[in-house]
């Protein structure tokens, strides 16, 4: 059976062998079927089942490469042993169909496409890390607005106690993440970026609080998280695509996260140092950004732009300080259907010159420490903090460098209102 929060199964059943068909995106335009997230019960144990999604619709897949999906034991989680773990054999696609044995008989069993992360469980998040809050830690939470479906859009603001005239003079840092739904590494990159600003007393972190004022935007779509979609809102649309011209009455989680940054921008006057969205990739290996080179824009007069390498600087300090990330799957270039993302929307409207998406591998590495396992909860808290740190290196290497002749390549003008994957070369077998 499918689940309530964040579930879209049905199925037809033979003896052993359980034919899964993944519902719909709600109002979907197009045809969006890869997220999965479903129960199994009154299970007999030490016998092979077989199942099989019989509508994905994926042309490539990390499956095909070894990739494994997840499953949650409720029996292993009564005897203290409870996580999501990598499950599965003989795992293939086109359709994906993979076999299990259970251990125990009577259990329930939950399988996912990757570790679930719902809305309720974000909620979950905040409050506990509010309650083991760090000392002199700031923290607001206000809603920004509510989705179509009634659900409150949640801005989190994170920063060291001060002053007024003291905060002020702090950078800016905004970070988003899960406008997809189905993509749930986004939320757990998310979550060691709460754990670590809210509750952590490292020295590293004290001083990212000094330097920065963080606003955080954890959800962007909580209706297609609720729902199980695996790419779009309510309305049918992917939200990554409307950042250009959001409409507040079809697209009010985008319409407002928008305003507040061009509020910043032009009421306080404070462009932000870093934007940040969070993704998931299913084609891809590693963690990797997408970032905005003038010189690689399918505009002309873009490439007119002021030279200026700017936008490789988080990268490239990701690159050489965290174990996931791998720089040359990076891209940086500007095409006309990616316009209306929030990466470009953000740096051309508001002049943002380090605005990225951020996306992480649902499978597992094919490079660095990591190289032939898949990736894990902890790898992607991991991935989170070593965001922040790397941003932090950033702004001290730029403070350094800070030169008057030299000016970033930003197309800024005045807002509006308010990517094909590479081949994996290992087999992942190890979770």
């Amino acid at each position: 059976m499918s689940l309530r929060e964040s579930g879209n199964c049905r199925f037809q059943v033979g003896p052993n062998h359980y034919e899964l068909i993944l519902s719909p995106d709600i109002n979907q335009r197009k045809e969006h079927y890869q997220w999965f997230y479903f129960e199994v019960s009154n299970i007999v144990n030490n016998v092979v089942y077989s199942f099989e999604i019989i509508n994905c619709l994926k042309a490539t897949s990390m499956y095909s490469k070894g990739m494994q999906p997840v499953m949650y034991s409720v029996r292993d989680a009564i005897t203290g042993r409870g996580a999501w773990v990598r499950a599965g054999d003989s795992v293939a696609f086109y359709s994906i169909r993979f076999n299990v044995t259970f251990r125990h008989k009577g259990d329930v069993c939950y399988f996912a496409y990757h570790f679930p992360y719902t809305y309720s469980f974000l909620k979950t998040t905040i409050s506990r890390c509010m309650s083991r809050i760090a000392p002199n830690v700031y923290c607001s939470s206000q809603v920004i607005g509510e989705s179509l479906g009634g659900n409150p859009v949640h801005l989190l603001t994170i920063t060291g106690q001060c002053s007024v005239a003291e905060i002020s003079k702090k950078r800016v840092v905004f970070l988003s993440s899960r406008v997809h739904p189905g993509e749930s590494n986004a939320s757990w990159m998310m979550h060691g970026i709460l754990e670590s600003l809210l509750t952590s007393s490292d020295s590293r972190t004290e001083e990212m609080r000094e330097r920065f004022v963080f606003k955080i935007v954890p959800m962007l779509n909580p209706d297609g998280v609720v729902n199980g979609s695996h790419r779009c809102s309510l309305s049918g649309v992917d939200l990554n695509r409307v950042w250009d011209k959001p409409s507040r009455h079809v697209h009010p989680e985008i319409y407002h996260t928008k305003a507040v940054i061009q509020y910043m921008c032009d009421i306080l006057k404070t462009t932000p140092f870093v934007f940040v969205d969070l993704h998931g990739h299913s084609r891809r290996a590693n963690v990797f950004m997408f970032g905005n080179n003038p010189e690689e824009s399918w505009r002309a007069d873009d490439k007119a732009l002021p030279h200026s390498d700017e936008f490789l600087s988080l990268p490239e300090v990701l690159d050489q300080n965290s174990s996931a990330f791998a720089i040359n799957l990076c891209h940086f270039g500007i095409t006309r259907a990616k316009e209306s993302s929030a990466r470009v929307a953000v740096w051309r409207q508001f002049g943002v010159v380090k605005a990225y998406t951020m996306e992480s591998t649902f499978s597992g590495f094919e490079t660095g420490a990591y190289k032939g396992f898949q990736i894990g909860t902890k790898d992607l808290k991991e991935v989170g903090r070593d965001l922040l740190l790397g941003i932090l290196e950033v702004s001290k290497l730029s403070r350094q460098l800070a030169s008057p002749k030299k000016k970033a390549s930003s197309p800024k003008k005045k807002a509006n209102s308010v990517d094909s994957g590479s081949s994996l070369a290992v087999t992942f077998g190890k979770a």
